[in-house]
């Protein structure tokens, strides 16, 4: 049990320290319907900027449960990334016509640590937490 402990402790330290080091911005003018729209968050790691489509949805029950479905659209190398967070709306826009004006957030860390296994549910969380808001 002490042993459990400890690791519990660990990983709520680790889990406190990533998500004290994300901060989410939102991009330009945030519609009111913000359930459906994209996040873009830097892998430092790879040094490339990763968008993704996210789409909230509402379990019915007792209880008021939230899910979050993403889907990786694309991936920016460091280099490319410069121009395109400029005009970042403006360009998802244009590339993706589904959604004319889709609520955009951008995720800022200057942490290392493994992308897909910490930080992304760790943003993924956060960014839940912005929409539920």
């Amino acid at each position: 049990m002490p042993k459990i402990e400890e690791g519990l402790k660990e990983a709520k330290a680790i889990y406190d320290f990533v998500d004290n080091s994300i901060k989410v911005k939102e991009v330009g003018i945030i519609p009111l319907y913000k359930k459906e729209g994209y996040f873009v968050i830097k892998n430092n790691l790879k040094g490339t900027l990763n968008i993704y489509k996210y789409e909230m949805h509402i379990i019915p029950s007792n209880v008021s449960l939230r899910t979050l479905k993403t889907s990786l659209v694309d991936v920016i190398d460091e280099e490319e990334s410069r121009l395109v967070l400029k005009n970042l709306k403006l360009e998802l826009t244009s590339r993706y016509t589904a959604m004319p004006n889709p609520a955009i957030y951008f995720f800022e860390t200057e942490i290392d640590f493994p992308f897909k296994e910490t930080v992304l549910p760790i943003a993924k969380r956060k960014l839940m937490k912005v929409i539920a808001a």
